[in-house]
């Protein structure tokens, strides 16, 4: 059974630069990856499950894939291949969307779009006012923007708080 229920520090909106791994170097947009402490956070989020169970609006299995495979089940392995090559997807378009505006990010935040974006769905990530607050250089207006989309099925995602 893995053990990535608990974050090794614990982290508020407020008090990430107390964070042992917290950098205030800015990252060039298109030099930006998601870091391991974001991965650990997110699958703490996800519970691997084997088999279909309803997540507040459609069917997954595994760490939330919606995918047509593995109907009889997946593995934890095959899961966890599943979410990193979700996690690889969400990073490009990310980096597309953005298109240098910021031209640069921190690496908490690059991490929370990530997060964000993999629990509302990378389709929707087109119509949302937070992409289009960033774009627009605001970055102060982004926290807010992320907390109008946190739920699903009108339940609070503990993903997306």
């Amino acid at each position: 059974m893995p053990i990535y229920n608990a974050v090794p520090v614990p982290l508020t909106f407020t008090d990430h630069t107390r964070a042992s791994t917290y950098s205030d170097v800015p990252i060039l947009i298109e030099n930006c990856q998601v870091s391991d402490n974001c991965i650990s956070f997110m699958l703490g989020l996800e519970r691997y499950r084997g088999h279909r169970y309803w997540n507040g609006t459609k069917y997954v299995k595994g760490y939330n894939y919606d995918g047509p495979a593995f109907d009889n089940g997946i593995t934890e392995t095959n899961a966890y291949k599943l979410f990193i090559d979700q996690i690889k997807q969400i990073q490009i378009k990310l980096k597309k969307k953005l298109a240098k505006n910021p031209a640069t990010l921190l690496q908490h935040e690059f991490d929370a779009l990530v997060s964000w974006t993999f629990n509302l769905g990378p389709s929707n990530l087109n119509s949302s006012t937070m992409l289009k607050v960033l774009n627009d250089n605001k970055k102060s207006e982004v926290p807010a923007q992320m907390r109008r989309r946190n739920k699903a099925g009108g339940e609070t995602l503990q993903g997306l708080i």
